[in-house]
């Protein structure tokens, strides 16, 4: 809930904060093919980056401009800001960059990304590098066009906190991954629907936001996060590796299509200490687990509908979420837990570390 609020709060904060119609405007040269235009925020020092003129080649966005004789600190890209130049091939975007809007780089050759917002927020419909357009056929039906950024390289900076929810959303072409040790919050679905085949998690990640990585190659995973949640918003599951779509039918009627992750490793590091509530959800291509000593809080339903068919719960666990466990092959449990007690959440259903009533 919470974070539903602070999604609404940031798309509040964006209206109050977005200049007016009749705001400075002006144009700055970055390099040779590279003309942009920047439109100053009101009674303001920053500035957003609105649009172009020219964008050829790799695009460095700068820090902070000046234009006359004022120095401006550069932290919005605008909705569609660089959408469909067909010429950029790479971008960079500095550390003071908040917030990337809709189809900011939508640009079907770029293939490089340099992400350094170190605690930025993006748009989700559509998202930073998606752009939808429609057109009418034959018989004036509305037909739906998708430019995806055909991004092979993210490069994500050392100092970056917070990767923000449906940042490389779609993005099929993304098939490897460095998550920096800097990195403490992966926003809802920041990597749905990319070409990752593995992917490892890094220590201080405190938060993990549903479906962030749900990608329909992921094999393995290698978790390290020491002490982490997942959390939700109300166009996701809880869990980190599914997803879901909706349709309608031809009654008119929403379907939703479940898609998840066909993870077959999960390795989980020795310094682990918390397994959070709902991370391999209905993962049943997961079959093996091993759970290091240092663990010691499983959370509610951590591997409910994983295809488990034994369990060696360690010595040190002091918390077993309720479901935690509920895995429809599961036959052996070998139980260690010297002082163990479970719990259960607000879903009161769930009660049971080995059933969902």
């Amino acid at each position: 809930m919470k974070h539903n609020l602070f999604f609404l709060a940031a798309f509040l904060l964006s209206l109050w904060l977005a200049p007016s119609a009749g705001a400075q405007t002006f144009s700055y040269h970055i390099a040779q093919g590279q003309d942009v235009t920047f439109r100053v925020n009101d009674n303001d020092t920053t500035v957003w980056l609105i649009g172009y003129t020219q964008c050829a080649g790799h695009l460095v966005i700068p820090t902070t401009v000046t234009n006359s004789g004022i120095t401006y600190t550069v932290t919005y890209v605008d909705d569609r800001a660089f959408a469909n130049c067909s010429t950029l091939t790479a971008v960079t975007i500095p550390g003071s960059i908040t917030y990337i809007g809709n189809s900011a780089f939508a640009c079907p050759s770029l293939t490089t990304v340099n992400y350094n917002a170190i605690s930025a927020y993006s748009s989700t419909s559509p998202t930073p590098f998606v752009y939808y357009s429609y057109h009418y056929d034959s018989n004036d039906n509305e037909v739906y066009d998708t430019v995806r950024a055909p991004i092979t390289a993210l490069n994500i900076g050392s100092n970056v906190r917070r990767i923000p929810e449906y940042l490389m959303y779609g993005i099929s072409t993304l098939t490897t991954l460095t998550i920096p040790v800097s990195v403490d919050t992966i926003g809802v679905c920041a990597f749905c629907g990319a070409g990752l085949t593995t992917l490892t998690i890094p220590a201080n990640v405190k938060e993990i936001g549903g479906g962030a990585f749900m990608c329909p190659s992921l094999a393995t995973v290698n978790y390290n996060a020491i002490s982490a949640k997942t959390y939700t918003s109300s166009y996701s599951l809880p869990s980190p590796f599914v997803s879901y779509y909706s349709h309608y039918d031809s009654h008119w009627n929403t379907v939703y299509d479940t898609v998840r992750a066909p993870i077959a490793a999960l390795n989980i590091g020795s310094n682990v200490r918390r397994i959070p509530e709902y991370l391999m959800y209905g993962i049943s291509t997961l079959t093996t687990l091993t759970i290091p000593v240092s663990v010691d809080t499983i959370g509610v339903c951590a591997f409910c509908g994983t295809g488990l068919t034994t369990l060696t719960i360690p010595v040190n666990v002091k918390e077993i979420g309720g479901g935690a466990f509920m895995c429809p092959s599961l036959a052996t449990v070998n139980y260690n837990a010297i002082s163990a007690k479970t719990y259960t959440s607000s879903y009161s259903f769930i009660t049971f570390a080995f059933c969902i009533l």
